[in-house]
């Protein structure tokens, strides 16, 4: 059986999608995502798995709580991982796909990349391989243009699931988190089902 899991990793508002079977099927994806806002925890949706935001705040000049929170984010992402696994005798495992860091992003590059080494340390461990995609290739991918903003993004997956989730999620914007983090995540992950291949 085939496990293919696409990350869409940062330091505010995650989002990991699972997908489990040997044929590409939305009805075999899961969707974990972090959020802050009450009411994205509530989802009609059963691939979407909204968990709320226990995480201690991030401080752009406090090293240590920052350490504690990305700690915390590689925990929930590890369970998240394996909660949707199959439960079987035999070890199966799944192949990671993350998205290469921006160097357009906003931010601490040096925070992002800790907190994402941090998760690849623990990926190491649970002997899980993983595989990182440029933000081109999977935007190609998912729109046909490498240059595709998150708007395009969007309604490429309401064309690819028949799921418009702004409307799910009353005054959100499809630009904003966690809708453009979910979206993400699964095109990461469809982009490594169908392309990828473990390193």
């Amino acid at each position: 059986m085939k496990i293919v899991i696409g990350i869409d990793y940062s330091i505010t508002s995650p989002a990991i999608s699972v997908h489990v079977g040997d044929i590409w099927s939305n009805q075999n994806i899961r969707i974990f995502f972090l959020t802050q806002t009450k009411k994205y925890l509530k989802s009609e949706r059963e691939f979407l798995v909204p968990n709320p935001y226990p995480l201690v705040k991030f401080r752009a000049n406090d090293d240590m709580a920052n350490m504690e929170r990305f700690c915390q984010l590689t925990k929930w992402s590890i369970k998240s991982i394996f909660s949707h696994s199959p439960q079987t005798n035999e070890w199966i495992p799944p192949t990671v796909f993350l998205e290469a860091y921006s160097y357009g992003s906003i931010g601490k590059h040096s925070q992002i990349a800790e907190n994402t080494a941090i998760l690849k340390r623990e990926l190491l461990v649970n002997n899980i391989d993983w595989n990182v995609i440029s933000p081109r290739s999977i935007k190609k991918f998912a729109t046909g243009n490498g240059n595709a903003t998150k708007l395009d993004m969007y309604n490429s997956f309401i064309a690819d699931t028949g799921v418009a989730l702004a409307a799910d999620y009353d005054k959100c914007n499809p630009q904003s988190s966690p809708i453009s983090d979910i979206v993400d995540s699964y095109f990461i992950c469809k982009y490594g089902y169908c392309n990828g291949e473990k390193k």
